[in-house]
């Protein structure tokens, strides 16, 4: 087995190992899974410890899993257990702890690929690995969780195929069989204080920037708004030039804490769009007999294995449950977008979601209710997080810097991000066509050149939602001065005499 993968040399030398191993005590066979690893060639030892890893017991979901089946794709910050300079990052990754959240009626499966990309055209995109592929479609999973954008910012297409390309990954995924409710995730902010902008050749200004064209690949989609996750890092460690308690040393992957946040805004997404977990006597029918998991999930129902006790496997949702006080008790970081750009007040509270209309810093209005376990966990990690910041504040900095640093650390602000030469100041636009191969783009992240303008849905806003909210409020402001001054000059215009000739 390590000769079979030391040939690779992939770094998933130890898990794949390790997971072997494991099987063989069990009596199962490896030899097919060997012959399918020796063909291969570099990074097919990774997909052999994925696809290995599904089949051990308790170690991920199955095809015929009962349970909710949740998949997990993207690259290291997925994956996890990354070697890094200074050790390995976070041996306890999103899924994982998401997992563990979400008890015994989900299994959580990581499909994680370190270096993957989204894009098609680049080093090593998500899309080559078939076999990967082929797992997530015969797992046939209910949710899939998708976090993209680091490595793609290394690659020079970033700025005209990402659009493009992450809308044909979530396309992909909403074809599945089992038609999962997918979401995408941004990655967190790449804290520069290692080696400035480029950590492992990637551009941490585009990381930061990544939202609005998620957001705009969630509108086209017709999925949910991206799960807030840049969102929280950024408040809760606001300096990106600096070090954050939920990041690993290199800045880039989350440490076991940052991705226990992770996990819990996760939760609190699944959480607060699950209307299918019903108990039994409560289901009712909502299909036909011999009814598809497919032909139950177009009708907008939910499909679960009930046994074979007259129990419904295709079922009507359940009603919407309005969020209570104590859900919605919630600090900046636990907030996770909710609804969809636009959505009132009013219809955010009809969703079940949380209305809370504060602050301009990019904190969702319209938000998750918020877990228990997640308030528990954040508590713990919050905790563990300011005290070792304490701790390498007193061993660096004298007590002057030191309150400086606490200020800066606990006073939530928006972040001066570091303008890119590779943004517009100008909000520049993406073009598909219903055939992906004759797709015309222009760049969502560098200046534009050519005089041709295309103008369609997929339109990078290059302005900050403080900026649109400061340019409505300041036009608002000018049409009522004009109104007044109009109403005034009606009341005070002169009235022309009439003649002594002429009807008065």
């Amino acid at each position: 087995t390590q000769a079979t993968l030391a040939s690779s040399g992939d770094h998933s030398l130890g898990v794949a190992t390790a997971t072997m191993l494991s099987m063989a005590a069990r009596g199962l066979p490896l030899l097919p899974l060997l012959g399918s690893s020796a063909s291969g060639g570099p990074g097919n030892s990774l997909a052999l410890a994925q696809l290995v890893t599904s089949g051990v017991p308790g170690a991920g979901c199955t095809p015929k899993d009962h349970r909710t089946k949740v998949l997990c794709i993207g690259a290291s910050i997925t994956k996890g257990n990354v070697r890094i300079f200074s050790g390995t990052a976070s041996t306890r990754p999103y899924p994982t702890q998401l997992g563990e959240l979400l008890g015994h009626d989900y299994c959580v499966q990581n499909l994680g690929m370190p270096g993957a990309t989204v894009l098609k055209h680049s080093h090593r995109p998500y899309w080559k690995y078939k076999m990967i592929l082929k797992q997530i479609r015969d797992l046939k999973p209910d949710i899939v969780i998708t976090q993209f954008g680091a490595n793609d910012s290394k690659e020079p297409n970033v700025h005209t195929d990402f659009l493009g390309d992450y809308t044909d990954m979530v396309e992909f995924l909403k074809n599945i069989s089992s038609r999962p409710q997918v979401y995408v995730m941004a990655p967190p902010p790449i804290y520069t204080f290692y080696k400035g902008h480029h950590v492992y050749g990637m551009d941490s200004r585009i990381v930061a920037r990544l939202i609005e064209p998620l957001e705009e690949v969630s509108r086209a989609t017709n999925i949910p708004l991206p799960i807030s996750i840049f969102n929280a890092f950024r408040q809760h460690c606001p300096k990106l030039s600096d070090k954050c308690g939920w990041m690993a040393p290199d800045g880039v992957h989350p440490n076991a804490d940052g991705d226990a946040v992770i996990a819990g805004l996760t939760l609190a997404t699944i959480r607060g769009d699950d209307r299918c977990s019903i108990r039994k006597e409560d289901k009712k029918d909502c299909g036909f007999a011999h009814i598809t998991q497919t032909q139950c999930k177009e009708r907008g129902c939910c499909y679960a294995f009930g046994g074979f006790d007259g129990t419904p496997w295709c079922f009507k949702k359940a009603a919407v449950k309005f969020a209570s006080k104590e859900e919605c008790i919630a600090t900046d970081e636990q907030k996770t977008e909710c609804g969809y750009a636009g959505i009132s007040g009013v219809q955010c509270k009809a969703a079940g979601c949380c209305w809370r209309q504060i602050k301009l810093n990019g904190t969702p209005f319209c938000f998750h209710k918020v877990p228990k376990e997640f308030k528990r966990l954040f508590t713990t990690t919050t905790s563990t997080s300011s005290s070792s910041s304490r701790s390498r504040s007193r061993s660096t900095s004298s007590s002057s810097s030191t309150t400086t640093t606490m200020k800066a650390t606990t006073t939530t602000m928006m972040p001066t991000l570091m303008p890119s030469p590779h943004v517009p100041s100008s909000s520049t636009s993406t073009r598909i066509t219903s055939n992906p191969t004759s797709r015309t783009t222009t760049s969502v992240f560098s200046p534009t050149t050519s005089t041709t303008k295309t103008i369609n849905a997929f339109t990078f806003n290059s302005f900050s939602s403080e900026a649109t909210v400061g340019v409505v409020i300041a036009t608002l402001v000018c049409l009522l001065g004009i109104g007044c001054m109009v109403r005034w000059l009606r009341r005070n215009r002169p009235v022309a005499k009439s003649g002594s000739g002429h009807r008065s």
